[in-house]
């Protein structure tokens, strides 16, 4: 998956350096790491290929940590504590049988239980 990780990353910057480089107007289209390191002020040696393709993959790679951080802890601790996972499945299964669907993203965040549990797992995280 590293590796893979890794091709994505490259395909990426091969993208933008097959760009003009030379075009700093702003474009919604560009609004991605890549684009902004190369556009940035920093000096050239720091916009070279390898260490645009290098802080890619580390804010990549830092990304997919801490989600999968954040996920077995919370799936570690629910599973520790089935009194507090069984009212978070009676929660969300009540909000599908109100909606008569699963619900959005949008509707989750609106879950007082649900919400209440990722800010206290969230704290667990950052010890």
């Amino acid at each position: 998956m590293a590796n893979q990780r890794e091709q994505q990353v490259r395909q990426a910057v091969d993208s933008e350096y097959a760009t003009d480089r030379n075009k700093n107007e702003k474009d919604d289209t560009k609004d991605n790491i890549v684009w902004t390191i190369i556009n940035s002020s920093l000096p050239a040696p720091e916009k070279e290929y390898e260490r645009v393709a290098r802080e890619c993959s580390s804010v990549t790679l830092a990304g997919t940590e801490t989600a999968g951080s954040s996920l077995a802890v919370t799936t570690f601790l629910l599973l520790s504590h089935p009194s507090k996972l069984n009212r978070l499945r009676k929660e969300l299964e009540h909000a599908e049988l109100l909606l008569g669907r699963k619900p959005t993203y949008k509707e989750l965040r609106e879950l007082p239980y649900l919400v209440s549990k990722v800010a206290e797992y969230s704290t667990w995280i950052r010890r």
